[in-house]
């Protein structure tokens, strides 16, 4: 089966296994979302709410589904006939997400019978006949709150499936569906009474728990689209319908008081909100994170101030961590590295490389190369400036182009690019960079390096060193990092906001087009230590706070709570 069809079909009934009442749930972790005991899940889970309601007032809600469970069993009919082997998970629709394949496969792409073809046919029919359904019941204003919001998550889920061969078709009616959601007067009451805190909030807390189980549910239905928009269009911080409380404009899914509330329902998987390794085995924990980059994956690799890189998967477990080895120079001396100033960057192929400053030799750097695995190692130097250094970055082009950028005390700023086994090819951006801070490479060869002064621009070379262009920055903070999306093609630039102390995120096209930018709220920053981005588009940075401690934020930490066109500002 097309990876991409699993993977939307595993984010769209992923959220029907609940953990906690089943342990097969977590023994089918690593199996088949086709395998029958998930299967079997799934049904138990949707009769379950059909068991439930009664009434003629809930004859549409139970008419969508039963249509839907008709086409769950035409579905799985037709998974069996195709014999799909995915290797996704079933304990996080997010995971599938990450995990998918190309989205230029599509059902188109199956080997189906005349059976599988004509079963195919008649389980969309059903999806078709559900999201009608559901349509009319979540418009039954005679209908509980929650019955509506059922109704809405069937209709999601029909819209979903109904379009499973062709999914991008389902984004924009999932998008529009959680508008509708969203806009419901309940659901921002609700939503205004849970954000008050202090002697405002006394009089909201009578009905509590039954606002956050409320709040809960639409939380599900928003992650269930969010987790199939992403699938599908894997871009950095998509756009996301907010819930208009009349004070603000919450992205409900990345709000960390709501967090709260569905951590006490057993919800928190709802959320996008989380902070990498926090607690757990004091190996896995990452004390002041220097800098962060990623690879193909989808893992995170972080560079602690300990000299030790620890790799994150996806949903942000543990997965390793291995030390710097002995920096040892041409003469066979060992030298000290500098243990607060390591940056990281991969390539390709999954390598990773750091960049590392000996201990007392401002203008000493060497670049640790390391195969995917981490167990086998090349050091190289970098050219010295001949004055102190004092800022180093570092990033590694698709045709295996080693960039490190540098500026020193006489205020020189140039690029050295070096060959993977650390051959010098050439040294560029002389009289041209002034006061950069960050570099990346673009898929086509370009080299893009952030300025702050004197103005906030990013300038574009090739590999050779020749400038070919430049874009400004209106509205962007100082002291940005700078990152490459692959798969949109898109770069970000990212600083903390002057005035409010916040994540500011604009993306652009590689061309220096303006595409968006995001005002991120969550904790007070103080400075942006490193950005990445993975192939799935989720992002995590490396952030110092104002208390001068610093953290891992992944995208599911990243609380959106304005647009920002910078072209008003």
């Amino acid at each position: 089966m097309s990876g991409i069809i699993t993977a939307v079909f595993k984010a769209t009934i992923g959220w029907f296994v609940d953990k906690g009442r089943d342990e097969a749930a977590e023994k089918l972790k690593d199996g088949d979302v086709a395998d029958q005991q998930f299967r079997g899940i799934i049904m138990r889970e949707i009769d379950d709410m059909r068991f439930k309601l009664d009434g003629l007032s809930r004859k549409d809600l139970l008419a969508s589904i039963t249509n839907f469970r008709e086409g769950i069993v035409l579905l799985y009919e037709v998974f069996n006939e195709t014999r799909p082997r995915s290797e996704l998970g079933v304990d996080a629709a997010q995971a599938a997400c990450v995990e998918a394949a190309s989205l230029t496969e599509g059902m188109r792409n199956l080997d189906l019978t005349e059976s599988g073809t004509r079963k195919l046919a008649s389980a969309k029919k059903r999806f078709e006949r559900a999201r009608e359904k559901a349509i009319d019941a979540f418009s039954n204003e005679a209908l509980s709150t929650s019955d509506r919001i059922l109704a809405m998550q069937y209709r999601v889920m029909s819209t979903v499936l109904e379009t499973i061969d062709n999914p991008a078709d389902a984004v924009a009616p999932c998008k529009f569906c959680i508008e509708e959601l969203n806009g419901l007067p309940v659901v921002q009451k609700s939503l205004k009474v849970q954000l008050k805190t202090g002697i405002s909030a006394v009089k909201g807390w009578i009905r509590k728990e039954e606002r956050r189980k409320l709040l809960t549910e639409v939380c599900r239905v928003n992650r269930l689209a969010y987790d199939v928009t992403q699938t599908v269009l894997k871009e950095p911080v998509p756009p996301w319908p907010m819930v208009d409380t009349g004070e603000e404009k919450v992205d409900i899914l990345r709000e960390g008081r709501v967090a709260k509330a569905l951590r006490k329902q057993g919800m928190e998987n709802c959320s996008l909100l989380w902070i990498l390794s926090q607690d757990g085995n004091e190996d896995h924990k990452i004390t002041k994170p220097l800098d962060i980059a990623t690879n193909s994956s989808g893992q995170y690799i972080i560079a602690d101030n300990d000299l030790t890189i620890k790799v994150f998967d996806n949903s942000g477990e543990f997965v390793k961590r291995f030390r710097l080895p002995p920096l040892i120079d041409d003469r066979g001396r060992e030298l000290s590295v500098a243990h607060w100033l390591v940056r990281l960057a991969t390539d390709m192929n999954d390598k990773i490389y750091a960049l590392v400053r000996e201990m007392g030799h401002e203008d000493s750097y060497w670049i640790f190369k390391f195969n995917k695995t981490a167990d086998q190692h090349h050091t190289f130097p970098v050219k010295k400036m001949g004055s102190v250094s004092i800022h180093g970055e570092l990033s590694v082009s698709d045709s295996g182009k080693v960039m490190v950028l540098r500026n020193d005390s006489m205020k020189d700023f140039i690029v050295d690019v070096y060959e993977t086994d650390g051959q010098f090819v050439c040294r560029f951006g002389e009289k041209i960079l002034r006061y950069p801070w960050d570099i990346t490479t673009v898929s086509d060869g370009r080299v893009m390096v952030v300025l702050q002064s004197p103005s906030r621009s990013v300038h574009i070379f090739n590999e050779q060193g020749e400038h070919l262009s430049k874009f400004d920055l209106p509205g962007s903070p100082g002291l940005s990092k700078i990152a490459f999306h692959r798969e949109s093609q898109q770069v970000l630039v990212a600083g903390i906001d002057n005035s409010t102390r916040l994540l500011h995120i604009g993306i652009y096209t590689k061309d220096g087009a303006f595409v968006r930018s995001s005002l991120i709220h969550g904790e007070k920053l103080r400075i942006l230590c490193g950005i990445a981005v993975t192939t799935e588009g989720r992002i995590g940075v490396v952030a110092a706070l104002e208390d001068d401690t610093r953290r891992v934020f992944m995208d599911q930490d990243l609380v959106s709570v304005q647009k920002v066109n910078p072209e008003k500002e």
